[in-house]
């Protein structure tokens, strides 16, 4: 039992103690099993229904496939996904009782749960080592030319529930208002040790913007995202900005002049075909700002996700109460100190929900960085070269 070796390690507990333990871990072992195989079993009584009834519908013994999907198939479908949900529940509100010390909340155990998880190993860790100490240059060149950018998304998450990078993670996001993304590429034009690139996606029709060393074959970059401020994000402005994403996004699918596009789907700013992306892509910004962004900082109320973002039309993540981003904290992320909102957990909260769930992406995860440069030996060597002790 690897789990009940690594607990008999770690803790300096009687011999009784740790029988009591294991014989608990036992029956919980077998309390599982017997929920899953109910489960198994009513899954399987609702698929073989299901499919019988698909069948009839098929053959045209009732008549009408749609009234069989509302009436028949989407009941049946909406209860397997409640035994799933309900078994989820009942299998999570075990391990953590499972979990808990003596004496400690349910809240504390889930922090202590999500803190004493593994690092992630060998090239996973070292692209992680890499980003972080880029990071950490990014802060001096900010702190130093007063820019001012927050941890966002994941890296967010990742500094406020790991203290650094979530395990699974490889790549760092950070946010930025219109004007400091402005300054900050002035700085770097006048650091020679590092570089900002803008590649228009395709598929998620957006301009990626990144910080990275000036050497390209260092892969790791920080992804910035670009906000705009508003007075109020009232319902008449978001709606008026996704109708100008909306737009983009029409023009940018449906017109010819844009067809390029298709052959390029990561296509550098720097390639000339790129031009008519940056104007069309200008055209809306400077229509949204029209529209009410981009409002002086004495009256700014709320920070909006920068109209050339992908994901715009969600407006959840990309949608901020100004106060509780500013006045922005100090926070620690794989030992150096970064700036944050001051109200982390509660925008956390608004993209993720409850943080200290177990996550659903541990193995399935997007890696942002092509996982055959993390296995190349001469980028492993130079990431190693790179990384400063």
């Amino acid at each position: 039992m690897g789990m009940f070796k690594q607990l008999r390690q770690k803790l300096s507990a009687t011999q009784q103690t740790i029988n009591a333990l294991q014989t608990q871990l036992t029956e919980m072992q077998a309390y599982q099993k017997r929920e899953f195989e109910a489960l198994h079993e009513r899954i399987s009584v609702s698929t073989d229904t299901l499919m019988a009834r698909i069948h009839q519908a098929d053959m045209g013994v009732n008549g009408n496939l749609n009234t069989k999907v509302d009436q028949v198939i989407l009941p049946l479908l909406h209860d397997v996904e409640g035994t799933l949900d309900a078994h989820d529940m009942r299998s999570e509100m075990l391990g953590w009782a499972s979990y808990r010390k003596e004496g400690e909340s349910l809240a504390e155990a889930k922090q202590r749960f999500f803190r004493e998880l593994p690092q992630a190993q060998g090239s996973a860790r070292l692209i992680q080592l890499v980003s972080a100490q880029l990071l950490g240059d990014f802060d001096e060149l900010c702190v130093n030319n007063d820019i001012s950018y927050w941890m966002d998304f994941g890296t967010l998450l990742g500094a406020v529930r790991h203290r650094g990078f979530i395990p699974w993670d490889d790549d760092v996001d950070l946010s930025m208002l219109r004007d400091d993304a402005t300054a900050l590429e002035q700085a770097v034009a006048e650091d020679p040790r590092y570089t900002i690139t803008h590649v228009y996606d395709w598929y998620a029709k957006c301009e990626q913007i990144r910080f990275r060393y000036t050497d390209e074959n260092i892969p790791c970059f920080l992804d910035i995202f670009i906000f705009d401020t508003a007075e109020q994000a009232s319902r008449e402005l978001i709606s008026k900005l996704r109708e100008i994403r909306a737009q983009l996004t029409s023009d940018l699918d449906e017109q010819e002049s844009f067809a390029f596009w298709t052959e390029q789907p990561y296509l550098d700013a720097q390639d000339a075909q790129a031009q008519a992306l940056q104007t069309r892509f200008e055209q809306a910004i400077a229509e949204s700002h029209a529209a009410g962004l981009n409002t002086d900082l004495t009256h700014a109320r709320a920070l909006i996700w920068g109209v050339e973002s992908s994901d715009f039309l969600t407006m959840v993540q990309g949608n901020y109460a100004y106060d509780d981003v500013f006045p922005l904290v100090r926070i620690p992320f794989e030992g150096h100190l970064c700036y944050a909102p001051h109200n982390a957990e509660k925008l956390l909260a608004q993209s993720y929900g409850d943080i200290y769930e177990v996550p659903h992406d541990i193995k399935t995860h997007y890696k942002h960085i092509d996982q055959s440069l993390i296995d190349d030996e001469a980028t492993q060597a130079l990431l190693r070269a790179t990384l400063r002790s």
